[in-house]
């Protein structure tokens, strides 16, 4: 039974995916991120300028704020979660 079971899991350690090939799946994680985090940030901003602020302009500009606020906050993750993978020919001046 146990050569059984070294032998299955030789047999899965052989047939994962390198790294590489998760790259779909980070691209889907990190949009979802970021729709997530513009959309509530744009929400919250939104809210505090309808209590807080009275011009449409000001209020405007405020979910505007947020909304950056929150791209920026997941254009941050995202570039850690792909730092190392992104291929040369983004970076053209850097070395490889």
């Amino acid at each position: 039974m146990p050569a059984q079971h070294q032998d299955s899991a030789q047999q899965l350690q052989s047939r994962r995916r390198p790294a590489e090939y998760y790259i779909d799946e980070k691209w889907d994680r990190c949009i979802d991120l970021t729709l997530r985090r513009v959309t509530y940030s744009s929400l919250a901003a939104g809210a505090v300028a309808l209590v807080l602020l009275r011009g449409g302009g000001v209020r405007a500009a405020t979910t505007a704020f947020g909304a950056g606020f929150g791209a920026g906050s997941a254009y941050g993750d995202c570039q850690r979660e792909f730092q190392g993978e992104v291929p040369s020919i983004v970076h053209p001046g850097r070395p490889q």
